[in-house]
């Protein structure tokens, strides 16, 4: 695997925009080498500056997070909208809602993130729908709202997604907006 990284570490510094992102990413997971969320924001930082949106989002999420860089919520939210209006917006969409929902201020704005979110939710990004649940569960950003929560939580599991289960598993047996419902939370238990 060092020829293949070595091979990929030329490509990109000759300006291969796919072996850049791919290095980056390889270094944020730590696949195939050691995790170094230093050098992954490096690779980034190069895609960004070829015009990657993908790097765009992936550079914002460490900054976002303060790994590999210093945490700064500003580049975050400057990234994020670039890859938003350069086509990566699925993911920015949701993470910019992210960082406005638990970003301190003045960054972080929860009645900011509710149209953000509820856009990337409509383009499908299933991440969104989850979170909308939640908002509306906790009331985070809404007005709490237990029916609105669980239609989030159902759309969510149209997608085989686990944790919106195991959620309205436990509206239904709560019976918090649904009716009580033991055999239906099982089976979003069990399920």
């Amino acid at each position: 695997m060092d020829k293949a990284i070595h091979w990929l570490k030329r490509a990109a510094e000759k300006g291969d925009a796919r072996a850049v992102y791919t290095l980056g990413d390889m270094y944020s997971e730590g696949i195939e080498v050691k995790l170094d969320y230093t050098e992954a924001a490096k690779w980034y930082t190069l895609g960004v500056e070829k015009g990657d949106a993908s790097a765009e989002n992936n550079l914002a999420n460490l900054y976002m997070t303060g790994q590999g860089v210093p945490q700064d919520y500003a580049k975050a939210t400057e990234l994020y909208t670039r890859a938003i209006n350069e086509n990566q917006a699925d993911m920015s969409r949701y993470n910019l809602a992210e960082l406005k929902l638990y970003a301190p201020p003045p960054f972080g704005n929860q009645k900011e993130a509710v149209p953000i979110i509820l856009e990337a939710a409509k383009s499908g990004n299933t991440y969104a729908h989850i979170t909308l649940g939640e908002m509306y569960e906790t009331g985070r950003g809404v007005k709490r709202n237990y029916q609105e929560a669980a239609k989030w939580y159902k759309s969510a599991i149209d997608a085989d997604w686990a944790e919106a289960m195991v959620a309205l598993g436990e509206m239904y047996r709560t019976g918090r907006g649904v009716p009580v419902d033991y055999e239906l939370a099982r089976y979003y238990f069990d399920t």
